[in-house]
Formats: C-alpha cells, structure tokens, sequence
C-alpha cells in the first residue's frame, strides 16, 4: 500500500513594511539607529524617548534610544489620533525586551507566552514578542501580520506617510490624496527633508503647488521664523506630473531650534547628559 508523503511545509510569509499596509492610513518610522550617529541625534533622542510607547518601555535594563533599532506607528488617517499600533525593532537581548514589555501587563503574562496584554498610559494593548521585535497593537486595531523589515537607506532618519494628509495638516490642500515626508541626515549635522504629494492630476498638481508655495510663505513669518532660525527659507516647491513636492534643507543650528520646540513640547531636558 503506498503512503502518501506529508504535504511540504508552507513558505514562511514574505517580508513586508508595515508601512505598506493599506488598512492604516498613517505610518511613521523611526530610525533611531540612524539618528545615534547624527550629531544632535542625541539630543533629539532625549525628546522622542518622552513619547509613548518608548517611555512606558523605559527601564534600568533597557534604553530606548541606546537600544532600539526602528520603531513604526501605524495609525488611522488622522495623524493626531493615539490610535493604531507600534512595531518595535530593537538590537537588546531579548530577555531585556522581554522584562521590559512584561512589566507593563497589569496582570502578571504567563512565562511562556508571547502574546498578552500591556497598559500604557491610559490605553491597553496586546504585546506580541518574537525574536528582536515587539509588536503592540490597540485593542479594538485590525491586526498587523507579516514579519517586520522596516526597511531603509543609509541616514534615513524619519519617514512619515499619510492618506489624505490634509484631515491632519489644515495647510495641505484635499486635492493630495497622498503624502510622504523623508527626513536623511546630512553630514554637517543638518538634515534634508523632502516631502511629496500625489494628486489626480497634473493640473490639480499645479495648483496645489501654489497653495503650498502660498501657504509656506504665509508660516514662514514671526515668530516661528525666530524659533525656528529661518528654517523655511530654505523650501523649495515644485510639481511634476502629478507630484508636488517640498524641500528644505536645515542646517545644525535649525535642527537643533527644532529638538528644542520638540522638547518644550515633551518636557524633556536637553541639557542631561
């Protein structure tokens, strides 16, 4: 009598970018492995810590900004909503990793078990650890799935992309359906940021470039121009096809005027060592 072999394994899931998901309009990563080697890098790190969920995962044994890799918010399309999940890349041992989410369970997670519930601030979250990477997804979130890869190039500091940018930022025109915001690092300390927009077309294109270039002109005025050092005298606003597009080049001394309204906002010393 033959026997039948065992059906072969299924292949593990590709790789994605959660950043990639369609069922999240709002993706943010953060490289904190490129922001170390920037110059004020650590200095704006003392800031970012402050935000949720670096600061709940804070602890003697484990520091975000010291061992976290990437770190990517995913969210509705409103930018400003807490809602969402944050997939965390980190170069900790994973034992560190584990103390450090554990903690946070208001019930104490049965040793072996890789998913459970965490609470951090006034939210609760479900915490899914695998090797080098902690998952933690809002309750009432549709499910991220897919290993993380969370790719970047070399002094990719921030990404940011949005459906519908303009339910967030007032000043972005609706016709940008689409939006991307890149932030590299420069070698003199200061950083280039290019930000994108899609729209139907080019003729909706044109005209949201001058609603852009407009509405520049319109904030780069006292006093964000003095906090910020002149910060967008350096924009550029241009369209192709159907893309609009902003570059800004800062310089040291603007990243940091930025660290700097980053950590008023946060309450963060800079000045720590």
């Amino acid at each position: 009598m033959a026997v039948t072999p065992p059906a072969p394994p299924s292949p593990p899931p590709a790789p994605v970018d959660p950043a990639e998901d369609p069922r999240f309009g709002t993706a943010i990563r953060l490289d904190l492995d490129a922001l170390r080697l920037h110059s004020t890098g650590k200095r704006m790190g003392r800031a970012i810590a402050k935000l949720e969920p670096l600061k709940a995962l804070a602890s003697p044994t484990l520091d975000p900004l010291r061992d976290l890799d990437k770190v990517v918010w995913l969210g509705t399309t409103d930018v400003r909503s807490s809602r969402g999940s944050q997939v965390i890349q980190t170069r900790a041992h994973d034992d560190e990793l584990d103390l450090a989410v554990r903690r946070l369970a208001p019930v104490a997670a049965e040793a072996a078990s890789p998913s459970f519930v965490v609470k951090i601030g006034k939210r609760s979250a479900n915490a899914t650890l695998t090797p080098g990477t902690v998952t933690l997804l809002d309750l009432d979130v549709a499910p991220f799935s897919g290993p993380l890869t969370a790719a970047s190039a070399p002094g990719e500091l921030v990404e940011m992309r949005l459906n519908e940018p303009g339910r967030s930022f007032p000043s972005v025109p609706r016709t940008i359906s689409k939006g991307v915001m890149m932030v590299t690092s420069r070698d003199d300390g200061g950083v280039e940021v290019t930000m994108t927009g899609t729209c139907a077309d080019e003729a909706e294109a044109k005209l949201a470039q001058k609603v852009v270039a407009a509405n520049v002109q319109k904030y780069n005025v006292f006093p964000f121009r003095l906090i910020t050092r002149k910060a967008l005298d350096t924009a550029k606003v241009s369209h192709e096809g159907s893309t609009v597009t902003v570059d800004v080049t800062l310089s040291k001394a603007q990243v940091e005027a930025f660290a700097q309204i980053l950590a008023d906002e946060m309450n963060a010393d800079l000045s720590a060592p």
